[in-house]
């Protein structure tokens, strides 16, 4: 037999057997995908499921003689059954070495008990998704956003809902269930929650509710603390077991702004995570984008999260953090201070902002405003990065260049990064510590949810 180990399955040649037509239809509706005539580590498997770790082999009763019909008392077994039930055992054992559970139908059982294998199959398949079914979700609270990413199997997968609502009057009620609009009734009105908050609001040019302000939870809004927990309810749902761990973002203290504060923000969150059923952990946004997107150089990296409320840095050297601070500047100051220049709401900025803005060449007043505040926001956050590094350079001193992360919902603007890029090299040579390279988070409005995953993910095994 084959020695080799290809990490992947991949498909054989061989053409389907009669049998394995006949199990094949026993699949339809399972949601785990499967491959047919696969290898793994030079073995061929009838059905793999690699995303739960399953290989299903299809025996004719002859040739790899069904224990039901051959054996003692029964029709004797040849040395050439013999030989190929050796071989099948070494198969499994090769196959369970790899992770793989084994699980074997015979032809007896396909011809003659059919809705049985169904069940059994059914069966299996559930008992495997909860063998390598995932815990642990990460919670990136945004000002503007609030993104849960969760990997029960297979890749990620994450859940965003706007950070946003807006009261209306009752008899708005029927307008809304016929649009289908996502709301709550509170207190004799109306709240609209979430991406519909934002349209309604333009729709009546009004600004949509925050409950969030520059980053942390809203002293302003008398209904934030409750809007928040429909909010993460909704981003979160159920725990998975009980207790599950939810790593969720916190920003650093404000360098520029020491008003806000950032403990209270932090306590309001736990109470409202704990209360769900889950384990909270509090984790700085900016250190989540380094373990979402620094694995090949060992969590090391500079990051910075371009919110809308602030945008946070941190400075990590093999998942150690060294340094991480924030700015009260982000996305909602670009939209109030352009809205002011050109008279326009903030939220019909924001709207504008987000259906594209390309900084190289934008297009008409609001657009040209948008990326001259977009320009002064890159701009102003390099000069205190600068500023905060000059003052703490007797104690940061890393033995290697590290890789510059730019993240966020802000840094998607056209052109954001090769603004960036200039205005960095234009300090690079009296920055304080080398960087070998810089790009942007590969999803940027996911990688603090991503890195928080990974995080939990790591808690709960332990």
């Amino acid at each position: 037999m084959s020695s080799a180990k290809p990490k992947k399955a991949t498909k054989s040649r061989r053409r389907e057997t009669d049998l394995e037509r006949l199990f094949r239809p026993l699949l339809e509706g399972v949601s785990h995908k499967f491959r047919t005539k696969a290898t793994v580590r030079g073995h061929s498997v009838d059905f793999l499921f690699q995303g739960i770790k399953l290989a299903v082999q299809i025996y004719d009763d002859c040739w790899h003689a069904n224990p039901e019909v051959y054996g003692p008392g029964k029709i004797p077994v040849t040395k050439i059954q013999r030989d190929i039930r050796q071989k099948d055992v070494k198969i499994d054992d090769a196959l369970q070495k790899a992770g793989y559970r084994v699980e074997h139908f015979w032809e007896l059982d396909l011809r003659t008990r059919l809705s049985d294998c169904k069940c059994r199959i059914d069966q299996i398949i559930g008992e495997c998704k909860m063998e390598n079914q995932k815990f642990g979700v990460g919670l990136d609270i945004g000002t503007m956003n609030i993104v849960s990413a969760r990997k029960p199997t297979g890749t990620p997968s994450f859940n965003n809902i706007r950070d946003a609502f807006l009261d209306l009057e009752l008899d708005a009620k029927r307008s809304l269930k016929l649009s289908d609009v996502n709301y709550v009734e509170r207190n004799g009105s109306l709240v609209v929650v979430g991406d519909e908050a934002l349209t309604m609001a333009n729709l009546f040019k009004r600004e949509a509710r925050r409950p969030l302000s520059k980053g942390v939870v809203s002293s302003g809004e008398v209904d934030a603390q409750e809007i928040l927990s429909i909010l993460i309810q909704t981003a979160l749902g159920k725990p998975s077991v009980a207790g599950e761990h939810c790593f969720f973002s916190v920003p650093a203290s404000p360098l520029d702004d020491p008003t806000q504060d950032v403990i209270y923000h932090t306590e309001v969150f736990r109470s409202i995570i704990a209360s769900l059923g889950y384990t909270p952990h509090p984790t700085n946004e900016a250190m989540a984008i380094i373990f979402s997107e620094c694995e090949n150089v060992k969590f090391s990296g500079l990051s910075i999260s371009f919110g809308s409320g602030m945008a946070n840095v941190a400075l990590a050297y093999q998942a150690m953090e060294a340094m991480s601070f924030s700015l009260a500047r982000g996305g909602d100051f670009v939209d109030q201070q352009s809205a002011k220049a050109v008279g326009k709401t903030a939220s019909q900025m924001c709207s504008i902002k987000e259906r594209g803005v390309n900084l190289a060449a934008p297009e008409g007043r609001d657009q040209q405003a948008i990326a001259l505040y977009l320009k002064s926001l890159i701009s102003y956050t390099l000069q205190k990065i600068s500023a905060q590094f000059r003052v703490m350079k007797n104690s940061i001193d890393l033995p290697e260049a590290i890789p510059f992360i730019i993240s966020g919902g802000t840094s998607k603007a056209g052109g954001f990064m090769d603004v960036f890029q200039g205005e960095f090299d234009k300090i690079r040579s009296s920055f304080p510590i080398k960087i070998s390279e810089v790009r942007q988070a590969k999803e940027p409005l996911r990688a603090v949810a991503n890195g928080l995953l990974v995080l939990a993910l790591e808690e709960h095994e332990g």
